[in-house]
């Protein structure tokens, strides 16, 4: 009779197949995919890839925060271009945006922010805009574009079920500003206060994606220029949180090139 695997030699078996696997996806992503069956053949591998355990490894060059010793921020190894903070108990994510992922410091830049709210809490901004100073200069204002936010809805036995509340979170209405399939996003000003909602939207996220139950909202600002690769320090603006006004800590991005290894499928 066969003899079942102990844990040791189960262990040594799904390493090599995880090394395995991870030579393989690299002599796959290596061949141009010029057929619809091969597309789909790496998509079935990264999916595996991911159960197995392999990340990507990439040498980029980007933004990121520093300050790893303050105990306001959190850092996420994963996810090396943002940095978390919380103002009350309303998490808040920052990046210096690109038009992609890990995109290389360029003449300009803007911030991208994302925060999670209760359907129990209101917050407004103090005033619409953040500051961002490079080296000794002046700190200058960035002004931000809008706050947006997404609900997906779907038509079940012809009842409409949506993973949020449809009602507008302002004192007044929302722009749909894109829709994809049963996916839309609303945006409005960021001058108004407004108010969370419960959410679904992100359950069964991979990735440290995690469900929170909260909605979460999406604010960007526009460009300015900087001298290209200078050490950035920002500045959110206060928070006024359920009528208590609090005060972000002051963050810092400088240009790093370093290694970035990342859970596939790469973003």
């Amino acid at each position: 009779m066969r003899q079942p695997l102990d844990n040791g030699r189960l262990s040594l078996l799904r390493w090599i197949m995880t090394l395995a696997l991870c030579v393989k996806y690299k002599s796959i992503t290596s061949l141009p995919f010029r057929r619809p069956f091969m597309s789909i053949g790496v998509v079935l591998s990264a999916g595996i890839l991911v159960l197995a355990g392999c990340a990507h490894c990439q040498v980029a060059t980007f933004y990121k925060p520093s300050g790893h010793g303050d105990s306001r921020l959190r850092f996420d190894p994963g996810v090396p271009t943002h940095v978390g903070i919380t103002l009350g108990d309303v998490p808040f994510t920052i990046a210096v945006c690109g038009e992609r992922y890990l995109a290389p410091p360029g003449d300009t830049v803007a911030l991208c922010i994302s925060l999670q709210l209760d359907a129990m809490d209101a917050l407004r901004f103090s005033e619409p805009k953040a500051t961002i100073a490079t080296g000794g200069s002046p700190p200058e204002a960035i002004s931000m574009t809008a706050v947006e936010y997404e609900i997906l809805c779907r038509v079940v036995k012809g009842e409409r079920t949506c993973t949020s509340s449809e009602d507008s979170p302002i004192a007044g209405p929302v722009k749909k500003v894109s829709g994809t399939g049963a996916l839309d996003r609303y945006a409005f000003d960021p001058a108004f206060e407004f108010h969370g909602a419960g959410d679904t939207l992100h359950e069964g996220a991979w990735f440290g994606d995690r469900p929170t139950g909260k909605r979460r909202y999406f604010v960007r600002t526009l460009s300015i220029p900087v001298p290209k690769g200078a050490e950035l320090t920002v500045q959110l603006p206060e928070v006024i949180l359920n009528g208590q006004v609090l005060t972000p800590p002051a963050l810092k991005f400088r240009a790093v090139t370093e290694e970035v290894c990342r859970m596939l499928p790469l973003a």
